[in-house]
């Protein structure tokens, strides 16, 4: 089922995916994310690599029901949305399986929201990990 429907949604989900996100997207993968990494690490002395803990646990079903409503009207595509939150919760409305093409996606969804809402229209991955880089030490080491 997760691949029936991400056959069908991929596309409009790659329209709007960040550049920089590797992990299930086609043409992308970790040879990929690395060959991107390296190139990074030859422009930039330091980084500091972060990560959100309990990333997935966190995704509020409520925010995500209503991003994928604006990417999609199909009722039966959001019902497939919704089944695949209500089948794992942290807490009651939290929570994102991990390690099915649909989470990958969806948790996609949700960072790019976050990234346009709270970056000022600058893609930033706050997922895991999260590598900050930058020039100077005194930028990521305060």
């Amino acid at each position: 089922m997760h691949h029936a429907l991400m056959n069908l949604c991929e596309p409009v989900l790659e329209h709007a995916a960040i550049f920089d996100s590797y992990a299930c997207r086609k043409g992308k993968g970790q040879l990929a994310a690395v060959r991107r990494a390296e190139s990074y690490a030859r422009r930039y002395g330091w980084f500091l690599k972060m990560d959100v803990r309990k990333y997935f646990d966190s995704v509020d079903h409520a925010v995500l029901q209503g991003l994928q409503r604006r990417k999609f009207k199909d009722r039966v595509v959001l019902t497939l949305f919704d089944q695949v939150l209500a089948s794992y919760h942290t807490v009651p409305g939290r929570g994102l399986p991990i390690g099915n093409l649909t989470s990958q996606h969806l948790k996609g969804v949700r960072d790019d929201f976050w990234y346009m809402s709270s970056t000022n229209s600058q893609k930033y991955t706050v997922s895991h990990p999260w590598p900050l880089l930058r020039r100077s030490r005194q930028v990521v080491v305060p």
